[in-house]
């Protein structure tokens, strides 16, 4: 019966902009309901008109901090993690989709790509094959998350593959994604004309 007549307040500081749902000695909040990066200071306050040994309770109160950390950022490439490509596409690949901050649930606007030369473990990148150096233009022109690159000779032939990597920026936080591009030999099929040449007789009278 003593517990009972325990009434509990709880305050932020700062003040929280959220609706707090508290009941009894447990309080609820949403997901996000803190702001990322806030150190809170919460402060519980017990009161009751309840006696012990015939003395009443009276106040008491405790506090403790909360700090509300900043969640990584969601960065990937549409399309997944290895994939493969005819010779001769023209591929975009898309980060801006995918990528979000958990903390807002926007996406992300700033992006850089890289490229790197890639070969199985142990053994190293063909470099005969093409590679990474006449990527330059098509990264430096993808801020926004798009990367669109025509594969295929000077470039990357068929029988290369190449590590594309993105990074992107929420603030000062940033994360990293890749994928591998491995080039394969042009889908389109081949076409023929054979040109038969016959002799024609004929008989002038």
């Amino acid at each position: 019966d003593e517990l009972r007549s325990l009434q509990l307040e709880w305050t932020f500081e700062p003040a929280a902009n959220f609706s707090l749902s508290a009941s009894g000695r447990t309080i609820h909040l949403e997901p996000n309901a803190l702001r990322a990066g806030t150190d809170y200071d919460v402060k519980v306050s017990a009161q009751s008109d309840a006696t012990y040994e015939s003395r009443p309770v009276g106040l008491a109160s405790d506090v403790i901090r909360i700090s509300a950390l900043q969640s990584e950022l969601v960065v990937a490439i549409d399309g997944g993690d290895d994939r493969r490509v005819p010779e001769g596409t023209a591929l975009t690949l898309d980060a801006a989709s995918p990528s979000h901050d958990p903390d807002t649930g926007r996406r992300l606007e700033h992006f850089t790509w890289y490229c790197d030369p890639y070969a199985e473990p142990g053994e190293p990148p063909n470099e005969s094959l093409g590679g990474c150096e006449a990527r330059g233009p098509a990264l430096a022109n993808a801020p926004r998350g798009l990367l669109v690159a025509h594969i295929g000779p000077p470039a990357l032939r068929a029988g290369s593959a190449v590590r594309l990597r993105v990074r992107g920026y929420a603030g000062n936080r940033s994360a990293e994604a890749a994928t591998i591009l491995r080039i394969s030999p042009s889908e389109t099929p081949a076409v023929g004309m054979g040109v038969g040449v016959g002799a024609a007789r004929g008989v002038v009278n």
